[in-house]
Formats: C-alpha cells, structure tokens, sequence
C-alpha cells in the first residue's frame, strides 16, 4: 500500500507543477497528474527490475541473469531471463519482475504466464524486498517449476 500512496503523491506533485507553470484547465492538470503518477510507477518497476538482477547475480545456483528483448518485454510478459548452472537441471526460464505481492498474484491470473503452462518464474521485488525475502521467493518458484517439470516433462515446450 505504500507504493499506492507515493503514486498519488506523484499525481498531486505533478498538477501542483503543472499549476506552478500557470496551467488551470482541468485537462491540463488532469493530464499533468496522470503524466507524473505514470512516471512514478515507471521508476518503481524500473528499480525493481534493477533490484532483481543485483539480488540474482548474487544466488550461488544461477550463471547468468539476462535482459528480455524488447519485444518479449513489451508483449510476452518477460522482464528478464535466468540461466542455472548444470547441476540444478533446469533450462533457462523466463521472470516476470513486479513490485508487490498483489502484482505477483494479478499476473498469474494473465493469459501470457497461463498459455506458458506456468512455467515462468514471478517475483516481487519492489521496494520492501530485502535479499532473505527475495531468495526465499526465487527458491519457491525454482522449486515449483522444477517439480512441474519433472511431474509432466511436456511443460518444457511452454518455455519459448
């Protein structure tokens, strides 16, 4: 809920500017509003992100942590992709990074990480995401797909 506040904060900030620069029409401050608060979530998920990579290169069983390319941020739902060393058995798998556990929740209901067969790992790594939390988290969602694939190998080809 803090991340709720800090975003209406952003939207008052903005039409306070916005009135400031002698704005006064309602579409105006409107605009200048939704124009800061989108910022404002924008950083938030970028920091995010930027935590996430900083916390995964730190797990002893990942080799590499790799950016998505444009496209699959954009439209496939995937922030970022993680290479395991060998001996987890594990191929590469795609990360959704949120900025809250409501986030988490709402993109497992999202038909991109559903027509993957579940076989993408999400994670909170927002602001109140320390490096204990976030471990915790990965080693779930490693857990869960690794169990998956070993239930059902077919899974696989569900990571693209």
């Amino acid at each position: 809920m803090k991340e709720r506040g800090a975003f209406e904060k952003a939207r008052i900030d903005g039409i306070l500017n916005a009135l400031s620069e002698g704005k006064t029409g309602y579409d105006e401050l409107s605009e200048a509003g939704k124009t800061s608060e989108s910022r404002a979530i924008e950083d938030i998920g970028l920091e995010s992100e930027r935590r996430f990579t900083r916390y995964a290169r730190q797990v002893d069983f990942i080799e590499c942590v790799q950016d998505a390319v444009p496209y699959e941020d954009a439209y496939e739902g995937v922030d970022k992709w993680l290479r395991f060393k060998p001996y987890k058995k594990l191929p590469d798998l795609p990360v959704q990074v949120k900025s809250s556990f409501r986030d988490v929740n709402s993109f497992r209901k999202n038909p991109k990480y559903k027509n993957r067969g579940g076989m993408e790992i999400v994670i909170n790594c927002g602001p109140s995401i320390n490096y204990g939390i976030f471990l915790r988290q990965l080693t779930l969602e490693v857990n869960r797909i690794k169990i998956s694939l070993e239930e059902s190998p077919s899974l696989g080809r569900f990571i693209v």
